[in-house]
């Protein structure tokens, strides 16, 4: 009943007339917080039907209550949440009525702060809040005028802003109000003008007076590291921004003296210490990022290395957050080094080269040597640091992708099930910065790691992740050394592993050092190909460990297997020195004993390694190749063929079904690899395959018919179904592998199949339709196109009308089946779209229907493929006159229509860039007068033009779904969208602008209207923080649990 009247009242349009007389009166904080999320959210989408004297009422009270609120220091503290509450409240008001109907706030907020040190503090929130509205969340939450608009009126009442930021620094002794002034100055340094900055004392202010200052230091830091990253014209500020860096390390210095005692700081310190250390990485990255190169013009090498030696420290924390922004900048460091090296040689090359240089050119000479002096001198610095970045990097290297063997919480070694993207993106960076120091200094990284390898090789009390972490590092710098420098490191380093797996006792040891050696061999394939009898050595050490029964050691085995074949595939098909065959003939030989402790999965593997070497064969041995491979498959197969010749219902064994499953896989392995080359071994089975095929068909039609529909989900069921899918996935993968010529395909290989499995699908009940069916069909007509088009209406007799009934009552049920049709008709569509005209108007009326049907979807996959399939039927449809107008004339309105449903919706957002180019085509379709036929076949508006027409039809859908939007409104959107219809950028804009201005989206995380920007921002940046909510609390509408004052609230509403 409670929640009833809760809900109740605050739904009603006329609720937000009793939030004073709420705040006023009521004792409860939650019933106070309920008071203002009632006028917050009239505020946010209805302010501009509330009249004038009511909005300026609204304005006059809560500005009144925030600041009686903020000038008593008790009330102030006390209310702190309230406050934040109402200082949100307050800055919606400005959105809408600074600066037109508000022209005084800055200066009266400015003037009041004079009154009392708490106005003052609630001042710097409120300009705080209004700068983040403005700056940081405007995107999707205002329409492009006001944003600029509001960001041009900051920009000129700044001055006094400033001054205001200056009277604090100068005068206050309060620290909240020191540290809320530096937490606004830090949301205004990303957009203030930099004369601000850069030419008052304001980096004196930050850097010695507050960085020294243990309960301001955060605050001030985190502005300096603002600071830091601005970018001024070149020479215009060096001198501040050397001062700048300079100052703030000698503050750091205070509490940090050397990089020995930053892991002691963290480890021992409280959460504002290590938020300290965070500071200084992000401090120390960022300003040398952006002025490594006006620090090192002053002559200051020793300070950088200082705080180079400073970085070091605190990547050795432990915080990955804080050793991820630390190994960014080490990997820009040494690119940097290295670009600079590399142009080094170029230049010396050139000049040594230049036609024109003349003997007793001595200027020249000199020069050249100056330059190189510096270089010289330049990278002798950064060479004091460099080591220690190795072995930094060498310690806390992440795992590979390749690692399959992990260690669990309980120090037990375990097989790696799920896959770690964060740390795979972690090893990536890492690799490339150990990369780049190898090729700065090959000989000190080769030393380093061979160091800590012997060490821990040759130290009784070794540790699985040291080992772990050396190896994964020696991997990681592949392609880095030349071949005689490669051979010589990989040399000592795996036979030292070697001789280590040879000599160490135990299971789970030797299970982590085969890990290791598996994949530091599969990290060089040049030396492998290079140097044949050790790659033979390395292969027969890999079938060693595929016996190897430890979880994670025959995985990663088959894994290597695999790895090094795709890069090292001839090596097995010609004949070396002192070897009568091939290779690939030796493995094939030796297959039976070197897979007879795999499991299924890993033989799979293990067929589709040795289909790699195959493919690269002479053609002439490969179909003799394929045969020798196949024949322990092919000999089972035969057998369960014999067997079910004798006893049909042999097939419904478990057992039998996972062995034909296994022997189809195996193929399909090997098809994927070898291409055409497989056709011989294909037509071997084929029709076995098509008479499996319709034997289980029958047998699951015969079963269901006799138990009910509801067997379809069991067991015996899902395995025949199971053997019949991967028929079809053989099938398919031939196909889409076979560069043959297409008349096997056409004559041959489809016509026997493509009737039986249409057939199938269309009398089979729902639950036993394969979906691979319908990607089967897909590939088909991708992979002939046009060829197959007097099939099409075949197909859509036997798939189109029955798959509808599937998954037409909802968007959830048969997902798969659901995807691969939407994806066959886009594939129709794109390869084969002659043949759409083959069908009647009913049927072609159907096919139209299924794609709104599928951008009408809330799952992305399946709105995405029918935006696209909407996007190119209407291109197809465009390039061909003689249909465009009966087509548009049939369609526009109807496509039109359900295209700005989904737009204005909240479900379907992340279509927007999709979204907006087919509204655009559209428009441009009646603009440019490309459609020459009146669209309003029903004559239900009497208009002149198309243009009218469309202008007349929106705005009734408009109208009739939105009631906050007016007549005018909408006729101004939809004569924007024709004016600039020939200008993406705009006719965008307008859309989003839109959107905004709709209550549908007011208030809705609009980042998907940007994600094209956005996606172009993360190219360069690996995150970006996009949205923010203002803290406030959340009403608990619990009726058994209700807050006694809120109980006694409840007679009042």
């Amino acid at each position: 009943m409670a929640n009833e009247i809760l809900s109740e009242f605050q739904n009603h349009p006329e609720s937000w007339h009793r939030v004073d007389t709420i705040l006023e009166n009521s004792k409860s904080q939650n019933t106070k917080f309920l008071a203002l999320k009632i006028l917050e959210n009239a505020i946010k989408f209805r302010w501009k039907s509330i009249l004038k004297e009511q909005r300026e009422a609204i304005k006059d009270y809560v500005l009144s209550v925030v600041v009686l609120t903020s000038k008593d220091e008790v009330l102030f503290r006390e209310n702190s949440l309230l406050l934040q509450r109402l200082n949100g409240i307050l800055v919606e008001i400005l959105k809408h009525e600074w600066p037109h109907n508000w022209k005084d706030f800055i200066p009266n907020i400015i003037s009041s702060s004079e009154t009392s040190e708490t106005v003052c503090e609630n001042s710097m929130v409120l300009l705080r809040l209004l700068s983040e509205e403005i700056f940081e969340f405007s995107e999707g939450n205002m329409v492009q005028s006001k944003i600029s608009d509001l960001k041009e009126n900051l920009n000129q009442e700044f001055s006094e802003i400033w001054k205001l930021f200056e009277a604090i620094f100068q005068n206050s002794q309060s620290v909240t109000l020191i540290n809320s002034s530096l937490r606004t100055l830090h949301v205004f340094l990303s957009w203030v003008p930099i004369g601000y900055i850069l030419e008052t004392q304001i980096i004196e202010y930050l850097s010695k007076k507050y960085l020294s200052n243990i309960e301001t230091l955060n605050y001030s830091l985190k502005c300096l590291i603002e600071i830091a990253s601005i970018e001024p014209e070149e020479g215009q500020y060096d001198q501040r921004l050397v001062f700048l860096f300079t100052q703030t390390m000698d503050t750091i210095a205070q509490y940090i003296k050397s990089e020995l005692e930053v892991e002691n700081y963290y480890e021992k310190g409280n959460d504002d210490d290590r938020e300290f250390i965070q500071n200084i990485s992000l401090f120390i990255t960022i300003f040398l990022r952006n002025h490594l190169q006006i620090v090192e013009k002053e002559k200051l090498l020793d300070g950088i290395v200082t705080s180079l030696k400073i970085l070091i420290g605190v990547s050795t924390v432990n915080n990955i957050e804080i050793f991820k922004i630390c190994l960014d900048f080490w990997y820009f460091l040494s690119k940097n080094l290295f670009d600079e090296k590399i142009n080094s040689v170029s230049i010396i090359n050139t000049s040594s080269l230049d036609l024109g240089m003349k003997f007793g050119s001595g200027n020249n000479n000199n020069s050249m040597n100056n330059n190189n002096n510096n270089r010289s001198e330049r990278m002798n610095a950064y060479s004091e640091v460099l080591p220690d970045v190795r072995r930094l990097l060498i310690e806390k290297m992440a795992k590979p992708e390749e690692i399959l063997i992990i260690e669990n919480e309980l120090g037990e070694l375990i097989r790696e099930r799920q896959k770690d993207t964060s740390n795979i993106i972690l090893y990536k960076k890492m690799s490339k910065t150990l990369i780049t120091l190898t090729h700065l200094d090959h000989k000190n990284m080769e030393q380093i790691m061979l160091e800590r390898l012997l060490n821990e090789i040759r130290n009784p009390d070794w540790k699985w992740s040291r080992l772990n972490t050396v190896c994964w590092a020696i991997g990681s710098i592949n392609g880095s050394m030349t071949e005689k420098q490669e051979k010589r490191f990989l040399i000592i380093a795996l036979k030292e592993l070697l001789d280590m797996c040879e000599n160490k006792n135990g299971k789970d040891n030797k299970a982590v050092i085969a890990s290791n050696i598996m994949y530091i061999v599969g990290q060089y394939p040049r030396f492998l190909r290079n140097h044949w009898n050790f790659l033979k050595t390395v292969l027969n050490k890999l079938f060693e460990f595929m016996e190897e029964t430890h979880p994670g050691v025959q995985d990663m085995a088959c894994d290597t297997f695999l790895k090094i074949t795709h890069n090292c595939k001839k090596q097995f098909v010609k004949k070396h020195k002192n070897q009568n065959s091939l290779f690939v003939e030796e493995i094939i030989q030796r297959m039976p004993d070197i897979t007879k402790l795999l499991q299924l999965r890993q033989k799979q593997v293990f067929y589709e390694t040795m289909g790699e070497m195959i493919h690269v064969a002479n053609y002439g041995i490969q179909e003799e190749l394929i045969a020798r491979l196949m024949v322990t498959a092919n000999d089972r197969w035969k057998q369960i063929i014999e067997i079910a010749g004798t006893n049909i219902m042999s097939l419904k064994k478990p057992d039998i079904c996972r062995e034909l499953v296994f022997v189809l896989r195996v193929n399909t392995r090997v098809v994927s690899t070898v291409g055409v080359a497989f056709q011989k071994q294909l037509s071997l089975h084929y029709q076995e395959m098509i008479d499996l095929y319709s034997t289980y068909s029958k047998l699951i039609f015969e079963y269901i018919e006799e138990r009910g529909a509801l067997v379809a989900k069991s067991e015996i069921i899902r395995n025949m179904r199971h053997v019949k899918s991967q028929i079809i996935i053989l099938l398919q993968t031939f196909i889409s592998k076979y560069d043959g010529n297409d008349k096997f395909l056409l004559d041959d290989l489809i016509p026997p199949f493509l009737e039986l499995i249409l057939d199938d699908y269309k009398n089979n009940i729902p639950e036993a339709k394969e979906a691979s069916i319908l990607s089967l069909i897909t590939t088909i007509v991708a992979k002939l196109k046009h060829q197959v088009s007097e099939s099409i209406p075949l197909v859509f007799d036997s798939i189109f009308e029955c798959t509808l009934l599937m998954i037409r009552e909802n968007f959830e049920d048969y997902p798969d089946h659901r995807l691969n049709f939407f994806k066959l008709i886009r594939e129709i569509n794109r390869s084969c779209f002659v043949s759409m005209f083959l069908l009647d108007t009913d049927r072609f009326k159907l096919i139209v229907d299924c794609i709104a049907w599928a951008f009408k979807h809330t799952e992305r996959n399946m709105s995405e493929t029918g935006l696209y399939t909407t996007e190119e039927l209407l291109n197809n449809i465009n390039s061909n006159e003689n249909i465009l107008n009966d087509f548009y004339s049939g369609y526009y309105l109807i496509l039109l229509t359900d295209i700005f449903s989904i737009l204005t919706d909240t479900l379907h957002k992340s279509g927007f860039q999709i979204q907006y180019k087919i509204l655009r085509t559209m428009f441009v379709l009646v603009k440019t007068e490309k459609i020459t036929i009146y669209l309003d076949d029903n004559n239900s508006f009497t208009h002149k033009d198309n243009s009218n027409l469309i202008l007349n039809s929106i705005t009734e859908l408009f109208l009739e779904s939105f009631n906050n939007l007016t007549e005018n409104q909408i006729h101004d959107f939809v004569k924007q969208l024709f004016n600039n219809c020939e200008n993406p950028d705009k006719f965008k804009t307008i859309l989003r602008d839109f959107l905004v201005i709709m209550k549908e989206f007011s208030g809705d995380d609009n980042s998907d209207l940007y994600s094209e920007e956005k996606n172009l921002e993360l190219k360069q940046l690996e995150s970006l923080e996009i949205e923010k909510q203002l803290l406030g609390l959340k009403i608990q509408q619990k009726e058994d649990n209700l807050d006694p004052e809120l109980q006694k609230d409840l007679d009042f509403f």
